[in-house]
């Protein structure tokens, strides 16, 4: 009896080990088949577009090239951002800028070079419209004395010194581009009613006062332009200045803003330029 309880006892301890064999056997099987399945994964995430799977010799450059494919279409889109916020910039800039100029720009704009003696000076021409709501004074000091200053400034206008300004200006306004030559301007006659048309197309100003080697006073023949011109010895140099009093037909908001905006910021370009080139001709000739 004992001896058949210590076989049956002895089989069941075989059966025991036999089954823990198994399952030890079991997990050995289950962690290799997971680590099977974790590296398929990997496999099918180094394959290619087309599934192939990237081998150990070809992974590396392939997943080289990808890496930098992804960083060039990052680095674009940083780039394309980068520009964008430039370009936001520039435009709050310029809205910035456009509209703090009439309180931080316009009366630098409109009284280039002068003095405030030579603004608040009157000069000839301001009678002929008092009341213009657009007033420029621009100046500059010309190393020459009046007389020296004289035929270069008679000499505007096409078919002699032309408008005196910027070739990209006088494309745009069919101004005239030609510039006299030589060390000397000659000296046209101008009378009161003469003519002097600043293009070909464009306006045409009258002359109504002349005070030779002191003064020049135009006016459009529309009426809503006077131009007047002053040269004022300084020791052995002149002030040549520039005043403009123009006034708008058919006044509007939109007439007003494009006024401020487009006609003020170019009359300076224009204006600036020409005296420059007055200037220049005017000392170089002495």
């Amino acid at each position: 009896m004992r001896e058949a309880t210590m076989r049956s006892g002895r089989a069941r301890t075989d059966r025991t080990g036999r089954t823990d064999r198994t399952g030890r056997a079991a997990g050995r099987t289950g962690a290799t088949g997971t680590a099977g399945s974790l590296a398929a994964v990997g496999a099918a995430r180094a394959a290619g577009p087309a599934g192939t799977v990237r081998t150990a010799g070809t992974a590396g450059p392939a997943a080289a090239t990808e890496a930098a494919g992804y960083a060039g279409r990052f680095g674009g889109t940083k780039r394309a951002r980068a520009a964008r916020r430039l370009l936001g910039a520039g435009a709050v800039a310029a809205l910035a800028g456009a509209a703090a100029y009439p309180w931080l720009w316009r009366y630098a704009c409109l009284t280039w070079g002068a003095s405030a003696v030579e603004v608040c000076r009157a000069m000839p021409g301001d009678e002929l419209l008092p009341a213009a709501p657009l007033v420029s004074t621009r100046a500059v000091t010309v190393d020459a004395p009046p007389a020296a200053v004289w035929p270069w400034l008679v000499e505007l206008g096409p078919g002699h010194g032309g408008a005196y300004t910027y070739d990209w200006v006088a494309t745009v306004f069919g101004l005239e581009r030609r510039t006299p030559g030589g060390g000397a301007a000659a000296r046209p006659e101008l009378k009161p009613g003469d003519l002097l048309p600043l293009s070909r197309r464009g306006p045409v100003l009258e002359v109504v006062e002349v005070d030779v080697d002191r003064g020049l006073v135009l006016r459009s023949q529309d009426g809503q332009w006077v131009w007047s011109f002053g040269l004022r010895p300084r020791g052995r140099s002149t002030r040549l200045v520039s005043r403009n009093r123009i006034e708008q037909a058919g006044d509007t908001p939109l007439s007003r803003l494009v006024s401020r905006y487009v006609l003020e910021p170019a009359g300076l370009v224009m204006e600036r330029k020409m005296l420059l080139a007055i200037r220049t001709r005017a000392e170089a000739a002495t």
